[in-house]
């Protein structure tokens, strides 16, 4: 019997195995594009208007540094208006937002997340008139670089209708969770978003720092995301509206890291549930897509999706790896090879890790050493990945849990840290 389950494990951990290998290789063949050319937009002279939108829920501490850096753009004042969406606040947010020059919207309805406070401003927007021809978004904790505007501008006026900008960190060095979170972004920067640039892929809307034109407000009447991760969400419906998200990598700006592994828990599983809505509300239609209509983008967005279910398959296999071991020690079987080739196993598995990481801190001229810690640690933040998307697929998060953002420094002071 015991030889009998050790052929079944066996052979559905080469199965799990198979799948795991498909994956790997085709995110990793994806990968290797971003070693081309960036992508470039011609510059133009200003053009567009904008609405700057920071949906913000008790953020008096940093609000008023992001305002700054906003106020200071290299692009005419004249042509873009700063828009605060204060919403379940306990603390002066919306005072603060007043006082440092911005507007102010007042959502007329209850607030859950942040995908709620843009559909009712843009809800507001779509009946009354205006004159936006695009809109920005942020987090409240961001600082935005000074010429952030220009180069959206540029891309705009040669074409993107969506476009994600290019993420820093304002907190690389302050433990090693906000630096594994930092590098995390640079690969996504770096391996995700510029390589499907070069390959004409759509990119990923990622969380801030993003534009959208009006034109694709209007078609799609408005701002309506329903799953725990608006970001994705959206840049999902884009997708199946023929639509590309592109890659502006000039617009930069920087971003605040959760400082503990307790907040990083909290909002990974927030990000893993949304993941999983997505696939469950979109899996079909980027099948569909990807196959009737040869949609590139609609098979990686499907292949992004799955990848809490790749990871589950981590942990089965991982499972059947261990009791495939016990199995053999019970017909004494077993043998220290086994051991070697699973130690074996670990270390490829965490020079990996190190290697790749701080090859995007190389590729994106980051001192990386000044994240050592961080480098070391981050195969960690990945594997912890993995206990968090196996809870996500039989229990979902549904309560928005907000992260205390307390970073409040300038531009000029985080733009020299790695």
């Amino acid at each position: 019997m015991s030889l009998l389950l050790i052929d079944i494990f066996k052979n559905t951990q080469m199965f799990i195995n198979i799948i795991l290998t498909i994956f790997t290789v085709y995110f990793t063949c994806i990968a290797l594009f971003s070693l081309m050319k960036d992508k470039e937009y011609k510059k133009v002279n200003p053009l567009k208007r904008f609405a700057i939108l920071v949906a913000a829920r008790n953020e008096e501490v940093v609000l008023p540094n992001l305002i700054e850096s906003l106020k200071n753009q290299t692009y005419p004042s004249d042509l873009y208006d700063i828009v605060i969406i204060p919403n379940n606040c306990s603390d002066n947010t919306e005072k603060i937002a007043l006082e440092n020059g911005a507007k102010v919207f007042n959502c007329p309805l209850p607030v859950s997340s942040k995908g709620d406070a843009l559909n009712q401003y843009f809800d507001s927007i779509i009946k009354n008139p205006n004159n936006y021809d695009a809109f920005c978004i942020f987090d409240a904790d961001n600082i935005v670089n000074h010429d952030y505007l220009e180069r959206v501008n540029d891309a705009l006026c040669n074409g993107v209708k969506v476009g994600q900008g290019y993420r820093e960190s304002k907190n690389p060095t302050d433990t090693v969770i906000s630096g594994s979170y930092s590098i995390y972004y640079y690969m996504i920067d770096r391996f995700y978003n510029r390589a499907r640039a070069v390959l004409d892929i759509s990119c990923l809307i990622n969380g801030s720092g993003f534009v959208v034109s009006r034109e694709i407000i209007e078609k799609f009447n408005g701002w309506h995301t329903k799953t725990m991760t608006e970001d994705i969400e959206f840049s999902t419906l884009c997708v199946l509206a023929g639509e590309k998200v592109q890659w502006i990598p000039d617009a930069k700006f920087f971003d605040e890291q959760p400082l503990t592994f307790e907040q990083s828990w909290k909002q990974r599983k927030r990000w893993t549930t949304g993941c999983i809505q997505g696939l469950q509300t979109y899996g079909w239609r980027l099948l569909v897509s990807s196959i009737k209509n040869r949609c590139r983008s609609s098979l990686d967005f499907l292949m992004f999706y799955l990848t809490p279910c790749i990871q589950g398959l981590c942990f089965v296999s991982f499972v059947l790896m261990v009791n495939t071991s016990v199995l053999y020690l019970k017909v004494e079987m077993y043998d220290k090879i086994h051991v070697f080739i699973y130690l074996w196993y670990l270390f490829i598995f965490i020079s990996i890790g190190v290697l790749t990481s701080t090859a995007a801190l190389k590729l994106e001229n980051k001192d990386y050493k000044k994240m050592t810690k961080s480098l070391f640690y981050f195969w960690f933040f990945i594997v912890s990945w993995v206990p968090i998307n196996v809870i996500c697929l039989f229990k979902k998060q549904t309560v928005w849990h907000p992260i205390e953002h307390t970073r409040a420094v300038t531009i000029n002071e985080i733009s020299n840290l790695i």
